[in-house]
């Protein structure tokens, strides 16, 4: 398997200079302009804000009594919704700027965030609810049970008054009509209009609604009365002329014969009308489907993506046989890249693709397991994906978790089992890399990195005979794979096997030879010509 990991570089920019800088993933974060310290504990002791459109971290201000900005700090696009992990203090926000392509990290109500956090890379396991958090004037998707910046819980949903409301207790008030009509402009000033200072009306920057001067120009920004309805007070009680049957004045009753069949012929109308829009949305909704699907625009970003036009035509009521002809057309093109990922790294001498390559291919992965749920194969290939990203950005513990839940759940898999017996080498836990290289091979004793790898746990063991025996069954099995020809030529260097080692390091340097990417063959040339001259020495 590929030895190479690779630092994860993310991007921060520091409020302090205004400026950007690139620094590898870690718990300390240091500014270079200063330098200052802008973490010690990343990202579990400060709140830190990330934005999926331009890639940036930074210090978040909301957890000192800040309000949540309307628009990213760092690329001005306006935030559409906010996400706060539950493993980790780090709050993702998103915008629908149809011009933003190829993001990392994308999240909705329904799925929470994927292919996980940008921080903690914690994949979230609870139930997703949104959560309109007054303290911070932000509405965040998030799995906690408690807010940490109201310090409310979750779980309680914010009651709204409505406009029927407002209605109902205006006709139970028993007054003349101008106090009726009086009552509900009141109460209903409150419903459809609000104060605001956001919007400068010089340079039309939207600011916070705590800002008095315009972060962008300078400009006074001045309260505006924002009506939030499409019809006036006086529109909703008719206000401005009695409706016919109702006795103003002389009469202390309302006839309602009138106004219940006017309402049964319009709620009929409604009905027929809903159904008909149904119809259309869903014709509508499957054409942007295929065409979808037909540029192979899966997760977008934009909203004609075949992930939210799936779940659009679901939630619509469409019927079975429709949802299954599509993830008919679908599972191939979740899985087919993933899979073809898998299967390239599972060849010996191969290239370790990109983390972004792993992220897609477990964002995929996760979608394919939610349309065809109950197959341990797909599942264990899911699972084993977000291992892969863990363990390439250096987090062997997530990495561990992963890859052994995706051994539990496809045991005859023999990738995950081998991923296992990479890290415990790496910590020098031999016994247990031992373990899990001799399983793998069990599953699959014609695969040959597990038999090289654990040739390798028995030459650090200095038993060079039993190291040598999985060497060559892995020569055997990948002839043109450099790894195990350099150790079997370097054991040979050591026993004095001149021949053989020659032989084995001339192996290595051929041209036709796979995995020497990340080798050093310089010092391979070198030890090729010491065992050439050893061995003419030994001739004379």
């Amino acid at each position: 398997m590929p030895e190479t990991t690779g630092a994860r570089v993310i991007t921060v920019r520091c409020p302090t200079h205004n400026t950007d800088f690139e620094v590898d993933l870690g718990e300390r974060i240091v500014c270079p302009a200063g330098p200052h310290s802008l973490a010690q504990r990343f990202p579990n002791e400060e709140f830190w804000e990330y934005c999926c459109d331009c890639q940036r971290f930074w210090p978040s201000q909301i957890n000192y009594g800040g309000q949540s900005d309307q628009q990213c700090p760092v690329c001005s696009r306006q935030i559409a919704r906010h996400y706060l992990c539950n493993n980790c203090k780090l709050v993702s926000i998103e915008s629908d700027d149809p011009t933003v392509k190829r993001k990392r990290y994308t999240f909705t109500d329904e799925r929470g965030i994927t292919p996980a956090c940008p921080a903690c890379y914690g994949v979230e396991s609870g139930t997703l609810r949104r959560h309109e958090c007054l303290e911070t004037g932000a509405t965040f998707i998030t799995a906690r049970d408690v807010c940490p910046f109201c310090e409310k819980p979750t779980t309680k949903e914010k009651k709204i008054e409505s406009v029927e409301a407002n209605l109902h207790d205006a006709v139970k008030v028993k007054s003349s009509p101008a106090k009726v009509n009086s009552l509900v402009v009141n109460k209903t000033d409150r419903v459809f209009a609000k104060a605001s200072i956001g919007t400068c009306s010089q340079c039309q920057t939207v600011n916070r609604t705590t800002d008095q001067f315009c972060r962008s120009c300078g400009s006074q920004l001045k309260p505006q009365i924002e009506p939030q309805a499409s019809f006036s007070n006086r529109e909703v009680m008719g206000a401005t002329q009695p409706t016919e049957g109702f006795a103003v004045g002389k009469s202390k009753t309302l006839s309602l014969k009138p106004i219940l069949a006017v309402g049964g012929a319009i709620a009929l109308l409604g009905i027929l009308i809903t159904i008909a829009g149904l119809s259309s949305s869903g014709n509508s909704i499957e054409k942007r489907l295929d065409k979808a699907i037909t540029a192979r625009n899966i997760f977008g970003p934009s909203t004609d993506n075949a992930y939210d036009l799936y779940n659009q035509l679901r939630n619509s009521g469409a019927r079975e046989e429709t949802l299954s002809h599509y993830r008919e057309k679908l599972l191939p093109l979740l899985t087919n890249p993933p899979f073809q990922i898998i299967r390239e790294l599972m060849v010996p001498g191969s290239d370790e693709p990109t983390s972004t390559a792993w992220q897609s291919a477990a964002q995929s992965l996760r979608w394919a397991t939610e349309l065809k749920p109950g197959d341990s194969s797909l599942l264990s290939r899911t699972i084993y994906c977000e291992g892969r990203v863990a363990y390439l950005a250096h987090m062997e513990d997530q990495a561990v978790e992963a890859w052994s839940r995706a051994s539990e759940t496809d045991k005859t898999w023999p990738l995950p089992v081998n991923g296992l017996g990479l890290i415990y080498f790496s910590r020098k836990n031999y016994a247990a890399a031992r373990s899990h290289y001799s399983e793998a091979i069990r599953r699959d004793p014609n695969w040959a990195y597990p038999h090289n790898n654990l040739g390798t746990v028995f030459h650090y063991e200095k038993n060079d005979s039993a190291a040598k025996s999985h060497y060559r069954k892995a020569v055997e099995l990948a002839p043109r794979w450099a790894r195990p020809h350099a150790w079997l030529g370097e054991i040979a260097l050591k026993e004095g096997d001149y021949s053989t080692a020659v032989s084995e390091f001339e192996a290595v340097l051929n041209p036709n030879a796979t995995g020497t990417k990340n080798m050093n063959l310089q010092k391979i040339q070198q030890m090729l010509e010491k065992a050439r001259q050893k061995m003419a020495v030994s001739y004379e």
